[in-house]
């Protein structure tokens, strides 16, 4: 059977159970009044004083302080929503925008992303399916998970998340809102999560695998758009090859697509990079994929100088290479 049609099956006979529980427990206490028989000052006890305080480290505590920052952002003439969160000077980040917000909201604490470590407390805010103001929480599941927004080909141009992996749930709808910490400080901007999906219904949702924008990346982007009203990432002006299963990050060995394989005086050419090198350190980090060697160009700046290793026909070599920038 379908699992739509299993899931429906157990959601009709859960309901039957539940009715003929709810016909019994009913049944019982009519028939224990219809014959006439009453308990005269019979009482459930005295309501509890309801709790007015929350430690100000719980979920509630933290809900309270961050969900008057948090928005709902719905583009005219779509469907879906999104989430952002409002920071200093009244600006709201959301995901591949920054946007001028009317009115006075307050602004959620940035927090410090390089402290974040597996384990810690996080809560995440925002419009899962529409539905505003919703928080749920977790823990930090891992760091510095690579994480590509689409399958597109074309390594060159890849935009790869270095995420902050949550098992907080996280939806269609979460997109821009806000990841904090234990503190109620902002770790993250939610932007994308692994799903199995239904293929019944062709929706998707959390399966526990949820992935952040670190702040500390968003930071910057976020005051290189107010500052000048656009964003770039560092670029090294190289098409890597996402087919090479060699350690390290291989430039491919010929232009593509009318592409060139290194950009003439661009960055790589004027390190004395050429076709078919290996990069396999790059900034004192060690390369053994195009994956991690994307993830280390976008943590850094345009205008920064790394030293890379490389191989070129087996043969070690290092060069200084000046980071160039490209449009976000």
């Amino acid at each position: 059977m379908p699992g739509g049609r299993r899931l429906a099956a157990f959601a009709l006979a859960l309901a039957l159970v539940s009715a003929l529980a709810g016909g019994l427990v009913g049944g019982y206490i009519v028939s224990r009044t219809s014959t006439g028989e009453v308990i005269p000052g019979f009482s459930l006890g005295t309501v509890p004083p309801a709790l007015t305080n929350r430690p100000a480290s719980s979920v509630a505590g933290i809900a309270a302080r961050i969900l008057p920052g948090v928005v709902m952002i719905k583009v005219d003439g779509s469907q879906g929503t999104g989430s952002g969160f409002i920071i200093h000077g009244g600006y709201v980040i959301t995901d591949n925008h920054v946007v001028t917000l009317d009115g006075r909201l307050p602004a959620l604490s940035l927090g410090n992303s390089a402290g974040v470590e597996v384990g810690d407390p996080v809560v995440a805010v925002g419009s899962p399916l529409g539905l505003a103001g919703t928080v749920t929480s977790g823990i930090v599941s891992a760091l510095d998970r690579p994480v590509q927004p689409s399958n597109v080909q074309g390594v060159a141009a890849q935009a790869f998340i270095n995420a902050i992996q949550t098992d907080a749930p996280i939806n269609p709808g979460n997109s821009g809102g806000p990841l904090v910490n234990g503190q109620g400080q902002v770790i993250g901007v939610n932007a994308a999560i692994a799903t199995l999906g239904d293929p019944l219904t062709g929706q998707s949702g959390s399966i526990g695998l949820g992935f952040a924008i670190p702040i500390n990346q968003a930071r910057l982007v976020a005051t290189e758009i107010i500052r000048t009203g656009k964003a770039t990432h560092a670029v090294i002006g190289a098409m890597l090859d996402g087919s090479y299963t060699g350690s390290g990050a291989q430039i491919v060995t010929a232009a593509r697509r009318g592409t060139f394989a290194v950009t003439p005086r661009g960055p790589a050419a004027r390190a004395g990079l050429r076709p078919g090198d290996v990069i396999v350190s790059f900034g004192g980090q060690r390369i053994t994929n195009v994956t991690g060697l994307i993830q280390a160009i976008r943590t850094r700046n345009p205008g920064m100088r790394v030293t890379v290793i490389f191989l070129r026909l087996g043969v070690r070599h290092v060069a200084s290479l000046t980071l160039g920038s490209a449009p976000s």
